[in-house]
């Protein structure tokens, strides 16, 4: 079986369908454990690279860090980088 590569959208793309179907972990709180659960809605916001706003149906905003994802900070070497590139993958 051949390998193939996929193009930049084509990986967005499939980054966002696999984002749907995982568990996400939502930042808690100060004194809170982190709770895995299944967050529906829309993306309306990107922290950084690896940390998305989601707003659910009941227009709450939820801070979700993405599992399995380390990227740069914002004030760390190619923090701006990442998250211009998360952003590109989840908006539209």
């Amino acid at each position: 079986m051949m390998s193939r590569s996929l193009s930049p959208l084509r990986l967005g793309r499939a980054v966002l369908t696999l984002f749907a179907a995982l568990m996400v972990s939502s930042l808690s709180g100060p004194g809170q454990s982190e709770r895995s659960k299944t967050l529906t809605g829309r993306v309306i916001g990107v922290s950084d690279g690896d940390t998305i706003v989601v707003l659910d149906s009941s227009y709450q905003e939820h801070k979700v860090r993405l599992n399995g994802i380390d990227a740069p900070e914002m004030g760390q070497e190619f923090g701006r980088v990442a998250k211009e590139s998360l952003s590109r993958m989840v908006f539209g």
